[in-house]
């Protein structure tokens, strides 16, 4: 779990799990990285199937503006956690969108969900 911005961030990594299992998803998207790339936006109940260490799944959840009715789900195309205070230092929610200030070496490009 991380915070920016007073906004919550979590990842949930689900692997060798004997039975099937859920995970209730509030007001949040999430977006499954290791396998699918499934997204679905809450209130919702994420289903975790049976899985060893190399089916697990990693689903990355970002929370919803209530202004905008946006969400940041961060670098989960190429990071497992998607939105981490090392690299997000701030998100400001307007009504037309997000702002997102992130850190980085000058000309480094980044893909933000």
């Amino acid at each position: 779990m991380s915070t920016v911005s007073g906004y919550t961030f979590t990842v949930l990594l689900a692997a060798k799990l004997d039975t099937a299992a859920s995970y209730q998803l509030g007001a949040m998207v999430a977006v499954e990285a290791n396998t699918t790339s499934t997204f679905v936006r809450g209130p919702f109940a994420l289903q975790l199937p049976p899985s060893n260490e190399f089916t697990f799944t990693l689903w990355n959840m970002a929370p919803v503006s209530e202004v905008s009715g946006w969400a940041l789900l961060g670098e989960v195309s190429t990071k497992w956690v998607g939105v981490s205070p090392a690299r997000v230092s701030a998100i400001d929610h307007h009504k037309e969108g997000l702002r997102v200030l992130v850190k980085g070496m000058a000309g480094e490009k980044g893909t933000m969900l």
